[in-house]
């Protein structure tokens, strides 16, 4: 295939600023898992895991990228024709994202099995397609890194980046629309000041599964239109970093749900200081549907 002429504005700036930002929202991230491990230091260890290791692999995205803007902007200083031929550290990125996006799509997968009372039709489609979309990934990363150029990939592997990013969007969609549906369902069962909680849980689902498919969707239209650029590889830099600060912001926001409890005792993930508090008071129905996600990695004392 013959190679394109290069735009350093759409090559070169767009990898730039994609790893710039990626930074600085991998910033974000520390900043929310600090919280989430001072403010809910009873969950569920398998919880405290998750949030850990989810850290550690945007640790090591975060680490290739800068890795591959140091390689292009300083190793190969004023060789354009460079980033046709990435390092390694390229695609293990292109890896770990597709590792990092369907474990979050997963633990919301769980939390709409949670909220539909155990119902899990939904939650397998997305379970499958989640473990699909990994496959695809590690697929990606391993034919992008054995071809000579980017460009070859784009051409003769399109299909398979198309697929991935349609199917992680197509997920994301499905449990943001389904958890709506439950949520809705409690909601009018509950009472007043209920309803606006659920509410609340409503409003961060819808945009929590729209930035990230709306993401998803935006790589797939640049991958598509602008092939002789890599504006689409910028954008893709910064989709783990919304899928692990979604992760850790809806953990964080149960606080803003429940702030009548301290985070100690949030009842949403049923603490072990909740879980004594019950013991006290018993919920009537609509409170209790109202912590739809509280046996949800619960706490063992």
């Amino acid at each position: 295939m013959d190679t394109p002429l290069l735009n350093v504005h759409g090559t070169l700036g767009a990898l730039t600023v994609g790893a710039i930002v990626s930074c600085f929202l991998f910033g974000v991230a520390t900043v929310q898992g600090y919280l989430y491990y001072t403010r809910y230091q009873r969950d569920r260890r398998v919880l405290k895991a998750l949030v850990a290791f989810v850290w550690l692999c945007e640790l090591a995205h975060c680490i290739c990228i800068c890795h591959f803007l140091y390689f292009l902007t300083i190793s190969h200083f004023g060789n354009v024709n460079a980033m046709l031929r990435p390092p390694g550290s390229l695609y293990l990125a292109v890896i770990l994202s597709g590792l990092i996006a369907p474990v979050v799509q997963m633990f919301f997968a769980e939390r709409l099995r949670v909220v539909s009372g155990g119902r899990v039709l939904i939650p397998l489609i997305c379970w499958t397609l989640s473990l699909v979309r990994f496959a695809m990934s590690l697929v990606t990363g391993i034919k992008a890194y054995r071809l000579t150029t980017i460009w070859e990939f784009t051409a003769e592997w399109k299909w398979l980046m198309t697929t991935l990013l349609c199917i992680g969007a197509a997920v994301d969609i499905l449990v943001a629309v389904s958890l709506c549906y439950y949520l809705r369902e409690k909601r009018d069962q509950s009472g007043r000041e209920t309803r606006m909680k659920i509410q609340k849980v409503m409003m961060w689902s819808i945009e929590t599964g729209l930035v990230t498919s709306v993401a998803g969707i935006t790589i797939v239209i640049c991958f598509l239109e602008m092939p002789t650029n890599l504006s689409w590889l910028a954008i893709f830099m910064v989709m783990a970093r919304l899928f692990s600060n979604s992760l850790f912001a809806s953990l964080n926001a149960r606080i803003f749900i429940r702030p009548e409890h301290p985070p100690e005792s949030d009842m949403m993930f049923g603490t072990t200081a909740s879980r004594q508090q019950n013991h006290e008071t018993t919920p009537s129905i609509p409170e209790f549907q109202a912590d739809p996600y509280r046996k949800m990695f619960e706490a063992r004392p």
